[in-house]
C-alpha cells in the first residue's frame, strides 16, 4: 500500500471513529434526556417514597416485601432484573431474585453473588460500604467480571443499607442490585433512588423478621422447640379435613415413664434436659410429613397424616429406639410410653381423636412400663417388641 494509499486509510479511519463516537455520545444524551424527563419532579418523589415505606413497613410478609421492591426499583430504573441480598463479612446471602437462569423471572441465585466473594466483587461491595453505591457500566468491557456475570446482563447498580450507618458494622447489611441487559443503563439519579429503596426494604425486611420470629415464639415451647399445644389444635383440624378410610389420620399421645420420679432424684434442671432430649429424638424418628407436639408436662403428640395403625405402631416403635440405643451417658435412662387413635375409624373430629389417643395412653401406662396400646380399648403391647 502506498504512503497515499495509507493516508487516505487512515482518513477514512479516523472519519469513522469520529462518527461512532458522535452516534455514541448522541445515544448517551437522548438516554440521559429520557431518563431525566422520566424522573418524576422531587415533591413527587417524596410523596410516592413515603406511601411506599408505609406500605413496606404495614408488609409482614418476606415475598410481598420482594416483590414490592422488585415492582419499585424497575419503575424508577432502567433495571429488567433486581436481586436483594445480605452481605456479612465475606459472605453474600441472595434474599430474592426476580431472573431465572434462563432470565425470565423467578428465583435465582446469581453465580457471581455466590460465597465465597472474589477479589473484585469484595472492592465492589467495599464501594457499596464506603459510597451507599456502586455500579459497572458493562460487564463486557469489565476484566474482572468478564464470565462471573449473568448472561444477558450488561450494567449492574448496587446499593446498599448499613446497619446504624458504619460501613464497618460487623452486622448483615443489605444491598438492593439492579441489573439491566443495556450497557451504560444507569445514572447518578438512579442510584440516589435506588439506595433510598433499599433503605425502605431493610426496614420492611426488619419489621417481617421481627413478626415471623414472633410468631414462631408463639407456636413454639420455650424448651424444647417443638410446636405447642395451641398450634397442635389448629393442625390437627387441619389434618382431620382430609381424613378417609383410605387415607388415616393416626394421633399418637407418649409420655415419659416415672417423669416424676427423674425430677424428684435428679432435680428439675435434669428433668429438664431429659425432656429435650427425648423431644430431639422423637422429633429426628419421625418423617418429614409428621408433626411431633409438646402437649404440656412429659406429655408428647405426634400426628402422623396418612399413617394406617400399622404403621403408626412401626414409627413409636422407632421413637422409642432411638430414644434407648441413643441415650446420653449424663442422663437417667429413661422409657416411653404410647397410645394411639386413627381417624376416621376411633373418632372423626379433633376432640375426640385426642380423648381416644390420651385413654389409649392411659391403658398402655396401667399394664407397665414401655408399653403400646394400638387404640382405645385394644389390649397393649411391649413398645419394644412385637405386637401381642
Amino acid at each position: 500500500m502506498s504512503v497515499e494509499q495509507r493516508g487516505t486509510q487512515a482518513s477514512a479511519n479516523a472519519e469513522q471513529d469520529a462518527t461512532q463516537a458522535s452516534t455514541d455520545a448522541e445515544q448517551d444524551t437522548t438516554r440521559a434526556s429520557t431518563n431525566a424527563d422520566a424522573r418524576p419532579d422531587p415533591l413527587t418523589r417524596m410523596r410516592e417514597l413515603q406511601a411506599l415505606t408505609r406500605q413496606m413497613a404495614e408488609t409482614l410478609d418476606f415475598e410481598a416485601v420482594f416483590d414490592r421492591v422488585s415492582e419499585a426499583v424497575r419503575s424508577r430504573t432502567p433495571a429488567s432484573a433486581v436481586s436483594v441480598f445480605e452481605v456479612s463479612g465475606e459472605s453474600a446471602d441472595l434474599l430474592s431474585s426476580d431472573l431465572d437462569e434462563e432470565g425470565r423471572g423467578g428465583q435465582l441465585a446469581i453465580p457471581f453473588w455466590r460465597v465465597p466473594l472474589d477479589a473484585s466483587l469484595a472492592a465492589l461491595l467495599d464501594r457499596v460500604r464506603a459510597e451507599g453505591t456502586a455500579w459497572v457500566d458493562d460487564t463486557e468491557a469489565t476484566p474482572e467480571l468478564s464470565g462471573v456475570a449473568h448472561p444477558g446482563m450488561r450494567s449492574l447498580l448496587l446499593a446498599g443499607h448499613l446497619p446504624g450507618g458504619e460501613a464497618d458494622s460487623p452486622s448483615p447489611h443489605l444491598v438492593v442490585v439492579a441489573a439491566s441487559d443495556e450497557p451504560g443503563a444507569f445514572a447518578s439519579h438512579h442510584a440516589e433512588d435506588v439506595l433510598e429503596l433499599a433503605h425502605v426494604t431493610a426496614l420492611a425486611l426488619r419489621n417481617a423478621r421481627l413478626y415471623e420470629d414472633a410468631r414462631a415464639a408463639a407456636e413454639r415451647d420455650a424448651l424444647t422447640g417443638l410446636r405447642n399445644r395451641r398450634v397442635f389444635w389448629d393442625a390437627l383440624r387441619t389434618a382431620l379435613e382430609d381424613a378417609t378410610p383410605e387415607r388415616p389420620v393416626t394421633l399418637a399421645a407418649v409420655d415419659i415413664d416415672d417423669y416424676k420420679a427423674v425430677n424428684d432424684r435428679y432435680g428439675h434442671a435434669v428433668g429438664d434436659l431429659v425432656l429435650t432430649h427425648i423431644a430431639d429424638r422423637l422429633a429426628r424418628s419421625t418423617r418429614e410429613t409428621d408433626a411431633v407436639f409438646r402437649f404440656g408436662g412429659d406429655e408428647f403428640a405426634i400426628l402422623m397424616p396418612g399413617a394406617s395403625r400399622a404403621q403408626a405402631q412401626t414409627a413409636l416403635r422407632r421413637c422409642a429406639r432411638a430414644v434407648e440405643r441413643q441415650r446420653r451417658e449424663d442422663l437417667p435412662a429413661v422409657t416411653l410410653s404410647a397410645g394411639m387413635a386413627v381417624a376416621p375409624e376411633d373418632a372423626a373430629e379433633a376432640e375426640g381423636l385426642f380423648r381416644a389417643a390420651d385413654h389409649a395412653l392411659y391403658d398402655a401406662k396401667a399394664a407397665g412400663k414401655s408399653r403400646l396400646a394400638p387404640g382405645p380399648g385394644q389390649a397393649s403391647c411391649a413398645l419394644h417388641g412385637p405386637a401381642s
